[in-house]
C-alpha cells in the first residue's frame, strides 16, 4: 500500500543557549534518537525516531522540530492506516492522477506511514508522481 503526505512548515525550538552544535541544518538534535533521512522533492531533512517508531511519529515530530519548513496532512482509516494527502502545501491531484508516493531505501513502499517502523540510516524520499493503483 501506497501512503501520502503533506509539509507546510515549522520551526525549531529549545535547546541550549550559546554555542549548542546541531546534527544538520534540519533539526535540533535530541538525545537517545536515532536518525534516518527524509527527502521531500530535493529538499532534505534528518528524522529522528525512537526505537520501535513508526513513519508518520517520527514525521510528526520533524514537522514541530525542523529548522526549515515542513509540514503534512492527510486521514486515518481504519484498518489501513494514514494517508497523506499533501506535503509543503502540495495536494494530490486526482484529476491529473498525481500522488505523494513514499519509498524506503529507493524501493516503493508496500506499507502505510503509520506501520513502517524506521531503521537507523532509512532513507524515506516522498516523490510526487503518477500512481499505478
Amino acid at each position: 500500500m501506497k501512503e501520502f503526505l503533506s509539509a507546510k512548515g515549522g520551526s525549531a525550538s529549545g535547546g541550549k543557549a550559546g554555542n549548542e552544535e546541531k546534527t544538520d541544518s534540519t533539526t535540533t538534535p535530541l538525545d537517545n534518537f536515532q536518525t534516518a533521512s527524509l527527502t521531500v522533492n530535493d529538499q532534505n531533512y534528518t528524522l529522528q525516531f525512537k526505537p520501535g517508531e513508526n513513519l508518520l511519529t517520527a514525521m510528526r515530530r520533524l514537522q514541530t522540530s525542523s529548522i526549515q519548513p515542513f509540514s503534512f496532512s492527510g486521514q486515518e482509516y481504519a484498518g489501513l492506516g494514514f494517508f497523506v494527502d499533501s506535503i509543503n502545501d502540495i495536494k494530490n491531484n486526482p484529476s491529473k492522477n498525481l500522488y505523494w508516493i513514499y519509498y524506503i531505501n529507493e524501493q516503493s513502499a508496500n506499507i502505510g506511514v503509520s506501520f513502517y517502523l524506521l531503521k537507523p540510516e532509512d532513507i524515506i524520499k516522498w516523490k510526487y508522481e503518477n500512481s499505478t493503483f
